[in-house]
């Protein structure tokens, strides 16, 4: 979130520099838990503050940027967006433990296929950016930048390869 003047707070409420920190919006993508049919969000992508186009959206699909997509967001912040817990869950179509999203009422794991190959895709064709929600605005620093922009890939799946301006 944004601080005063001097600096940001990181979700934590620690205190950092102002000129290392640049503001991200999280964007979650609204679905029904497949298992208890409660509406529920998944934490899906990380845009830019001063970005409004959707080639800017860097997705969560890589696990380092899902990393630090979930340890930017604090949980009040996800408790209010309905975003399920973010933590490694076993999945018995992709056959290993991963770091994934979870319905905020059953703990059901929501599938990287689903939500990042069928969901995401459909409705940013249909809405645009505007059918997903601002879980958050977070500050993230340039080494958690660097990350995101190292493993990153747009909606569409192609790797983010062009970092945006720093200023």
């Amino acid at each position: 979130m944004l601080g005063a003047a001097r600096g940001w707070a990181d979700a934590r409420g620690r205190r950092q520099r102002a000129d290392d920190r640049r503001p991200f919006r999280l964007l979650g993508l609204p679905a029904v838990c497949w298992r208890c049919q409660r509406p529920t969000t998944a934490l899906v992508g990380l845009l830019p503050a001063d970005r409004r186009d959707v080639e800017d959206l860097i997705t969560c699909a890589a696990q380092p940027v899902l990393a630090v997509a979930a340890a930017a967001l604090s949980e009040q912040a996800r408790q209010a967006s309905g975003v399920g817990v973010l933590r490694p869950r076993f999945s018995r179509t992709a056959g290993h433990r991963y770091l994934s999203n979870g319905c905020r009422w059953c703990d059901a794991l929501l599938g990287d296929f689903y939500l990042y190959t069928e969901h995401l895709p459909g409705l940013i064709a249909e809405h645009g950016l505007t059918g997903l929600t601002v879980v958050a605005v977070v500050a993230l620093s340039e080494q958690q930048r660097q990350v995101i922009y190292d493993h990153g890939s747009t909606w569409t799946g192609w790797w983010h390869c062009d970092q945006p301006p720093t200023s």
